[in-house]
C-alpha cells in the first residue's frame, strides 16, 4: 500500500499555527482602541439619583400631603454639572426641577456628571386654593474652616413659581419644568466644599406664605478645580480627532481579522481536501483488489493467460462432428501403447 503524503497535514498545523499568530495582534490592537475610546469620549459620574413611586394615601384639597392614588404628584430635581474645572476659567451648574420623572434618565454628555437634591418631594394635587407654589434655592459650605476653592454665584432667579400662568377659563397646573442656574468660577486647585439646598413655598389665597419642605444635596457637588498643563489644556480639542482615529483603527483591525480569517479558512480546508482524496484513492484501490480477487474465484480459466491451456481445459463439444483421421482405425506402422516385446 503507497504510504500517505505527509504534507497534508504539515501544512494544516501551518495554518492553524498561523491563524493563532493573527488572533493575537488583532485582540490586542482592539483592546488598545476600546482604552482610547474610553479616553477620548471622557468620563462622568452620577451619584444616584432615586426613583420614588407614589403611594396611595389621602388627599385634601389645599393641604400639603401626601398624594391619593387617583392624583399625585411629585418634584423630581436634576443637577448637571462639569467634572473638571481648570484654574482661572468658569463653567455652570444647573439645577432642574420637574413634576416629570423622566429627567431622571437624561445621560449626561462626556465631561459632565448628575446629581440630585434629596428624593421627590411631594406635591398639593389640587392647587386651586393656592396663588402660587414655588422653589427656592441657596448654598452652603459644608466645611466651616475651609473655602472652597470653586466659587458659586446665581445667575438666575432666586425664587421661581411652579405653577403655570394664570388664564381665564384655564384651570392652573405645574410647569413642566423650571431651572436654577450658577455660575462657577475655579480661584484654585482643590475639591467643590459647596451643598445645594432646596426648599418649597405656598401663598395661600389671602396672601400668607408658609415654608414647605427643605432639601440640600447629600454631598458637596463633586466638582475639581484643576491647575492648567499642557496635557489637560491640549488634550480637550483633540478629543474628537482622536475618538474618530480610535474608531478608524477599529474598524482596520475588523477588516484585517475578517480577511485572515477567510484566508486561514483556505489554508485549512486545502489539507483537509488533499487528506480526503488520498483517503479516497486508498479506498478505492483496497475495493478495487478485493473485487479482482473476486472475480478469480469465480472464473478459474481466468488464472490461464496462455489460450492452448484454455482450449486444454475445455472439454468437446457435442454438436462439432469428429474428423475422420481422428475415427479410422491405426494403420500398422502405427502401434498402440506399449510397444510390443
Amino acid at each position: 500500500m503507497r504510504m500517505l503524503d505527509p504534507q497534508p497535514r504539515l501544512r494544516f498545523e501551518q495554518a492553524v499555527s498561523r491563524g493563532c499568530r493573527l488572533l493575537l495582534p488583532v485582540a490586542a490592537l482592539l483592546v488598545f482602541a476600546g482604552a482610547l475610546a474610553l479616553a477620548a469620549c471622557g468620563a462622568y459620574s452620577s451619584t444616584g439619583i432615586p426613583h420614588v413611586t407614589p403611594t396611595a394615601g389621602s388627599s385634601t384639597p389645599g393641604v400639603t400631603q401626601t398624594p391619593g392614588v387617583r392624583a399625585y404628584a411629585y418634584l423630581f430635581s436634576r443637577v448637571d454639572y462639569p467634572l473638571q474645572i481648570p484654574v482661572n476659567d468658569s463653567d455652570t451648574v444647573t439645577l432642574t426641577l420637574s413634576p416629570n420623572s423622566n429627567i431622571l434618565t437624561v445621560t449626561p454628555v462626556p465631561g459632565s456628571g448628575t446629581a440630585s437634591v434629596g428624593n421627590p418631594i411631594p406635591l398639593p394635587t389640587d392647587v386651586r386654593d393656592y396663588q402660587d407654589v414655588g422653589a427656592a434655592v441657596d448654598t452652603v459650605s459644608s466645611s466651616q474652616s475651609a473655602t472652597s476653592p470653586i466659587v458659586w454665584q446665581l445667575i438666575s432667579a432666586p425664587r421661581q413659581s411652579l405653577l403655570t400662568p394664570a388664564t381665564a377659563g384655564t384651570a392652573r397646573g405645574y410647569r413642566s419644568s423650571v431651572q436654577f442656574q450658577w455660575h462657577v468660577q475655579a480661584v484654585a486647585a482643590g475639591q467643590n466644599l459647596i451643598q445645594i439646598t432646596l426648599h418649597l413655598y405656598f401663598v395661600y389665597l389671602d396672601g400668607s406664605e408658609h415654608d414647605g419642605s427643605i432639601d440640600i444635596t447629600q454631598t458637596p457637588i463633586p466638582m475639581v478645580a484643576v491647575t492648567p498643563t499642557p496635557l489637560n489644556t491640549t488634550l480637550p480639542p483633540l478629543r474628537l480627532p482622536v475618538a474618530g482615529l480610535t474608531w478608524l483603527a477599529g474598524i482596520i483591525a475588523a477588516i484585517r481579522f475578517i480577511w485572515g480569517a477567510i484566508h486561514t479558512v483556505h489554508d485549512i480546508a486545502d489539507p483537509v481536501k488533499d487528506i480526503a482524496h488520498a483517503a479516497q484513492a486508498v479506498q478505492s484501490r483496497l475495493s478495487g483488489g478485493n473485487e479482482s480477487a473476486a472475480q478469480s474465484s469465480r472464473n478459474p480459466h481466468a488464472q490461464y493467460p496462455n489460450p492452448w491451456m484454455q482450449r486444454a481445459h475445455q472439454p468437446p463439444s457435442l454438436n462439432q462432428p469428429s474428423s475422420p483421421e481422428s475415427s479410422s482405425p491405426p494403420s500398422s506402422n502405427q502401434r498402440l501403447w506399449p510397444p510390443a516385446q
